[in-house]
């Protein structure tokens, strides 16, 4: 019979998934209308910004769906 004092630390070892690159290199701003612009530009300039918020938020979902899943895993 062993002492736990007297046995080897057990060592785990757990992979964690890599992010690709692609989710986490900068997302590009859209350029701001120049001053004395129409409604138009502005208009398009804002849904530019949206876009760009849902890219980023798309991103953020997919890192923390793969960190999700690497967490699961060290914890079975």
């Amino acid at each position: 019979m062993l002492l736990s004092s007297c046995s080897k630390p057990s060592v785990v070892r757990t992979e964690c998934p890599s992010i690709p690159y692609l989710l986490t290199e900068p997302t590009s701003l859209p350029e701001k209308p120049d001053r004395g612009s129409t409604y138009r530009d502005v208009a398009i300039y804002a849904k530019s910004l949206e876009g760009q918020l849902y890219q980023c938020n798309l991103d953020k979902s997919v890192i923390r769906e793969r960190s999700a899943y690497s967490r699961d895993d060290v914890q079975r």
